[in-house]
């Protein structure tokens, strides 16, 4: 009960500081909106305590978009948990592993498009 009361606490957090850097209101973060928010101290701030490194807003940015040019709040608050922390171990090498996969399923792909001959 406790960690449930706990995770509603912080989930009211993250929609809190969602709103507080969409200054426009449109229920989505841009760029510009995202760079402004992490000029303040206390923004940036928060970002450290939950161990998110803002020195490269851009990255940061495109992790958390999905390609739209905006963040929505299910993308921020999902983004955030993801972006928590350092990654584990565990991560990296199931990470690592997909990217080996993905990359042998692309060689495959290329390599049976240029072997075969048009007419």
């Amino acid at each position: 009960m406790k960690s449930l009361r706990a995770r509603k606490q912080q989930l009211q957090r993250l929609h809190n500081v969602f709103s507080a850097i969409d200054v426009s209101g449109d229920g989505e973060i841009d760029r510009s909106e995202l760079h402004a928010v992490l000029q303040e101290p206390g923004m940036v701030q928060w970002f450290h305590t939950l161990d998110i490194d803002v020195s490269d807003v851009e990255e940061v940015f495109s992790i958390l978009d999905d390609g739209d040019g905006k963040i929505s709040a299910e993308e921020f608050i999902n983004g955030i948990h993801k972006l928590r922390g350092s990654a584990k171990a565990l991560d990296m090498v199931s990470l690592s592993t997909a990217v080996t996969k993905l990359a042998a399923k692309v060689e495959m792909i290329t390599g049976s498009a240029t072997s075969r001959k048009l007419p």
